[in-house]
């Protein structure tokens, strides 16, 4: 793990890639690789002075940087998804970013390579409606290109997939199966959801 890191922020530098942002300067979606203590520190200064910096460790067992965060004042979420879901773990940075605050937010998702980490945010603004999947997938793609993120545009497609349709997929068959029960016995029945894409998110996460 360590020198995998280390050999990543030599390469590609120790900042993370901002995958979204809010009109008018609103909250932030961060993904990185392993966060260096450099990066912790920025994020610490920004937290102090501008906005709250929430850190979201998906990393599947390593809590390395907890007692650093909280010196540097920093919220920290674990995440691990070793024992985590990860569309969990996508629903939770959705719920986050819809939260109406006064203090603008700035969320950090990492894990030890990225990927886990791209595919969590991609999941998040699917849910969130701001992007269909396929377009999330595409996006943050295009934005950790080259920067050291070892993230599989497949991948993040099939969990951002998996996550919608659990997540919005599941509000739109309930209120159809309400509007066919009110019609009658006579109605048609909603249609079920296909697996392709379940199949695949599990595959993923």
């Amino acid at each position: 793990l360590v020198p995998e890191a280390l050999a990543r922020w030599c390469l590609y530098g120790t900042g993370g890639v901002e995958v979204y942002e809010g009109s008018g300067g609103g909250d932030k979606l961060v993904v990185c690789s392993l966060p260096s203590p450099s990066l912790l520190r920025s994020l610490a200064r920004v937290h102090r002075r501008t906005r709250r910096v929430v850190v979201f460790n998906a990393c599947r067992t390593w809590s390395g940087w907890d007692q650093l965060c909280t010196e540097l004042g920093l919220d920290v979420v674990n995440v691990h998804t070793g024992v985590v879901y990860i569309v969990d773990a996508a629903d939770e940075v959705h719920r986050r970013l819809s939260m109406a605050a006064e203090v603008p937010l700035t969320l950090v998702v990492s894990c030890e390579s990225g990927a886990v980490a791209a595919a969590i945010a991609c999941a998040a603004l699917a849910t969130a409606g701001i992007h269909e999947p396929a377009e999330a997938a595409a996006r943050v793609g295009r934005a950790c290109e080259g920067r050291g993120i070892a993230c599989k545009q497949s991948e993040m497609l099939a969990v951002a997939e998996l996550a919608d349709s659990l997540s919005n997929g599941g509000k739109r068959r309930a209120k159809k199966a309400g509007k066919a029960a009110a019609q009658g016995p006579g109605a048609a029945p909603a249609a079920a959801a296909q697996g392709p894409a379940a199949k695949a998110g599990a595959r993923a996460a």
